[in-house]
């Protein structure tokens, strides 16, 4: 599990566990959160890989590390394929260079991959974003608090 390999006592965790994985699977991760103070975990909905269930999934993830009392300062946000390519003291330097930076990779969504769905009429242009991200705590609590999010939902 990629945990062992990037776990950190200073650091928050948040796993979001399909709501399709196997039972046990299930009861493991919630040991194992049992046993560690800076690990969340909950029960996502039934996720499919490019669904908007990822994106509440990590939302959710997002809120419970804003509502936390800890006083950490970035989210780095991972699937549960991915594998970092730093150590951790390597990503608190990257960290301290972003100085409240927002990183990610947003690029505009091309319509036609809908395949003949319907397009709603939106406000806003889509946009197509790797699921890796690396924002504040600022961000994420104005993420979190603000009241625009309900809209957006």
């Amino acid at each position: 599990m990629i945990l062992s390999a990037i776990y950190q006592p200073q650091n928050q965790f948040c796993i979001a566990v399909d709501a399709n994985s196997d039972e046990k699977f299930w009861r493991i991760i919630t040991e194992l959160a049992r046993c560690y103070p800076n690990i969340q975990t909950f029960r996502a909905k039934k996720i499919e890989w490019c669904s908007f269930e990822i994106i509440e999934a990590i939302f959710e993830c997002v809120v419970r590390l804003s509502n936390s009392t800890v006083q950490w300062k970035y989210i780095q946000i991972l699937s549960g394929v991915d594998a970092p390519l730093k150590t951790n003291l390597e990503m608190v330097r990257i960290f301290k260079a972003l100085n409240g930076s927002f990183n990610t990779e947003v690029l505009p969504f091309k319509l036609s991959r809908l395949q003949g769905k319907r397009v709603e009429n939106s406000p806003l242009p889509p946009f197509k974003s790797s699921l890796s991200a690396v924002f504040s705590r600022e961000a994420a609590d104005f993420m979190s608090n603000n009241e625009v999010r309900f809209t957006a939902r």
